[in-house]
C-alpha cells in the first residue's frame, strides 16, 4: 500500500467528536475506556491502529487531526511538509507547528497539547488548502524548516522542492519577501547548496552532514558501468544511502551484493549506510568517510 492510500485510510479512520451525539454511547465509552485516543481535542483514532503505524504515518495523521481541529490556524514547518508530501527528517520530538495568518500569538496556556505556535503573518498566496486542512505554501514551508530547524533539515526540504520543479530563484524571491527573520542566513545556505539530483531524503541528509564537515569533491548520481551510485569521490570512494525498502526481500539483497561486488572489482571502496545509521550517529559517518578519504589519498 502506497503512502497516498495509507493517508486516505488514516484520514477516514479519524472520528470528529463534535459530530458524535451524546446518545452514541459506544463511541463515548470507547473514548472513556482509552480504546480511542485524542490526537487533537476533538479528533480521535483507534489506539490499536495508531500504535501499529510507522512513525512518519503517526506524525502525518497527528498533523492532519490538528489541521482539521482548527478554523483559524495554518499548519506550518514540518507539519505542513508532512501534509504536502514533502521530505521531512526529524530527530526527536515533532510538535505540530501552527501559524495564525494574522500574526497573533496565543497565550501558551491556550496552545493545544503537542502543538507550538510560530509568530508570523501569512497572506493568501502563502496558504494552501489540502482537503479539510490549510498549510503554508511548499516554498514557505521549506524556508521555515530551514530557518527554524537548521541546515540539515532545511537542505532536505530544499532538495525536495528542486526535485519537484521549483527553482532556486523562486526560493530566493520568497525568502527576500519574508524580510529579515531569525534563521534567514541558514535558509540562504540551504538554497545555495540545494540540488535536484538528490534521489532520497536521507541522501540529502548525508550530503548536509558532509557539507557541515567541509567535505567536498564528490559527484552525485554518477554512472559507473551499469550502476548509478549516490556519491562518488574521485579517489575511488563511493557512498551509498539505502532506502528503507532495500532489505525487504532476499532478491533485493542478492542484487545489491552483486552490484557492490561489481563496483569493488573495479577498484572502488563502497561505504553503505542505512538511514538509521545517519540519525543515530552522524559523527561516526563523518569520521569513517574522512578515514577512507585519507586512506585512499595515501
Amino acid at each position: 500500500m502506497n503512502n497516498k492510500d495509507v493517508y486516505s485510510r488514516l484520514a477516514h479512520s479519524l472520528i470528529n467528536l463534535r459530530a458524535v451525539p451524546n446518545s452514541n454511547r459506544d463511541v463515548w465509552k470507547r473514548v472513556s475506556d482509552g480504546e480511542l485516543i485524542r490526537l487533537a481535542s476533538c479528533w480521535v483514532i483507534s489506539r490499536e491502529l495508531f500504535a501499529g503505524l510507522k512513525m512518519h504515518h503517526r506524525r502525518w495523521v497527528t498533523a492532519f487531526a490538528h489541521g482539521c481541529n482548527t478554523n483559524q490556524a495554518v499548519l506550518a514547518g514540518r507539519s505542513a511538509a508532512r501534509i504536502l508530501g514533502m521530505w521531512v527528517i526529524t530527530r526527536g520530538d515533532e510538535p505540530v507547528e501552527l501559524i495564525l495568518p494574522s500574526g497573533h500569538l496565543p497565550a501558551k496556556k491556550k496552545w493545544p497539547k503537542g502543538t507550538i505556535y510560530r509568530r508570523s503573518t501569512l497572506d493568501g498566496d502563502e496558504i494552501r488548502q489540502i482537503g479539510p486542512v490549510r498549510t503554508t505554501h511548499p516554498i514557505r514551508t521549506a524556508l521555515d524548516i530551514a530557518r527554524l530547524h537548521g541546515f540539515r533539515e532545511g537542505l532536505v526540504a530544499c532538495d525536495d522542492l528542486l526535485r519537484r520543479g521549483y527553482t532556486k530563484q523562486e526560493l530566493r524571491r520568497e525568502l527576500a519577501q519574508m524580510g529579515k527573520r531569525k534563521g534567514s542566513h541558514t535558509a540562504k545556505r540551504c538554497i545555495a547548496a540545494a540540488t535536484r539530483r538528490s534521489d532520497s531524503p536521507f541522501e540529502s541528509y548525508a550530503r548536509a552532514l558532509l557539507i557541515e564537515a567541509g567535505i567536498g569533491g564528490y559527484t552525485l548520481q554518477k554512472q559507473i558501468g551499469k550502476a548509478r551510485v549516490d556519491m562518488c569521490f574521485e579517489n575511488r570512494l563511493i557512498i551509498e544511502i539505502d532506502g528503507e525498502e532495500n532489505y525487504n526481500t532476499n532478491d533485493t539483497i542478492i542484487r545489491e551484493r552483486h552490484r557492490e561486488k561489481q563496483l569493488t572489482n573495479q577498484g572502488f571502496r563502497v561505504l553503505r549506510y542505512h538511514p538509521q545509521d545517519l540519525l543515530a550517529d552522524p559523527d561516526a559517518f563523518i569520521d569513517q568517510v574522512l578515514h577512507e578519504l585519507t586512506h585512499a589519498a595515501a
